[in-house]
């Protein structure tokens, strides 16, 4: 995403993931059944998506974090120390 984003512009990422709050039971629970969640619906739902960001190489600018920190709001933009 960082390669295809326009000089000075933004990318939008609704995601879930891990509890952002550390929530141990929830993570848990998370944990147990991710390879199941992710049969039947195609997607991860214990990632850490903070750590997902950083790998990507971009920046987050402003979130909002809801269901006991498991969906993030994401505004973000490419690393400025990526080249």
């Amino acid at each position: 995403m960082r390669r295809v984003c326009k000089h000075g512009g933004k990318i939008l990422l609704l995601e879930h993931g891990r509890s952002y709050h550390g929530y141990s039971w929830l993570n848990s629970y998370l944990d147990k059944r991710a390879k199941q969640h992710a049969v039947d619906w195609g997607c991860w739902w214990n990632k850490d998506v903070h750590a997902l960001v950083k790998e990507a190489g971009i920046e987050i600018d402003s979130q909002r974090i809801h269901h006991f920190g498991t969906c993030y709001e994401l505004v973000c933009s490419p690393s400025k120390s990526v080249s």
